[in-house]
């Protein structure tokens, strides 16, 4: 059976805390952990996201674009950049 309350007195919250807190989480990066000189556009972030999804369970390890083996090193380097998980 749910219960329905009639009334709540939200006269004691501190909604300044809450501010403040919000104000933080807004003004907070997503940052990359590994920089890649090479990608150095939205445009080329986009397309090697993109590209390391398309060929992350691709056992041949070759890239559909241009034909070149993609290491092992590579994929690990990519979804490290990707993995954006500090925020500062």
């Amino acid at each position: 059976m749910a219960h329905i309350i009639a009334y709540y007195d939200f006269s004691n919250i501190d909604y300044k805390k809450y501010l403040i807190s919000i104000n933080e989480i807004l003004q907070s990066k997503v940052e990359e952990k590994t920089k890649i000189v090479r990608l150095n556009s939205q445009e080329r972030i986009n397309f090697t996201q993109r590209g390391l999804e398309l060929h992350k369970h691709d056992e041949e390890n070759i890239c559909a674009f241009c034909g070149n083996e993609i290491t092992i090193k590579t994929i690990e380097e990519l979804e490290t950049y990707f993995s954006a998980d500090e925020v500062k």
